[in-house]
């Protein structure tokens, strides 16, 4: 049994390192993003999300990139992927002209990346001040 989570800023390549390590280890890899989006956008139910999040740790082997309190709670491993602010900027801009006018691989259909791209930028240099401290908090529960 092997359950792990990978959490990082935006731009800080936590899921190419998630998905990196799911095949190493020949387990299930799921992007959190998959879960919480549907197309075009629109954030999935609060039900639908805890239905799926309830499936997914239920299972018996996992590689998660993303941030879920319950994840983290049914996680072996975490590994906080930290990368400067510039590094994560630079690496999502560029992934975002890949992507700027379709989905990314993955992701469902017509969640182009020119609709987030400013919220997300702007995501990424709040990170420390409004994801990263209850993140930590919760990773340093856990290891108590």
């Amino acid at each position: 049994m092997k359950r792990v989570v990978f959490v990082g800023n935006l731009g800080s390549r936590a899921v190419r390192l998630a998905r990196q390590r799911a095949e190493e280890l020949d387990v299930p890899f799921i992007d959190l993003e998959t879960i919480y989006w549907q197309p075009g956008w629109k954030l999935a139910t609060f039900e639908e999300r805890q239905h799926a999040i309830a499936a997914l740790i239920d299972q018996e082997s996992w590689i998660v990139a993303g941030y879920s309190k319950r994840c983290l709670a049914a996680a072996e491993e975490v590994h906080f992927v930290r990368s400067s602010k510039w590094f994560c900027t630079v690496n999502y801009l560029w992934n975002a002209v890949l992507y700027l006018f379709r989905s990314r691989p993955g992701m469902p259909a017509h969640c182009p990346e020119i609709l987030g791209l400013y919220a997300n930028v702007i995501l990424i240099w709040r990170f420390d001040k409004d994801i990263g401290t209850e993140l930590l908090d919760d990773i340093s529960t856990k290891r108590s």
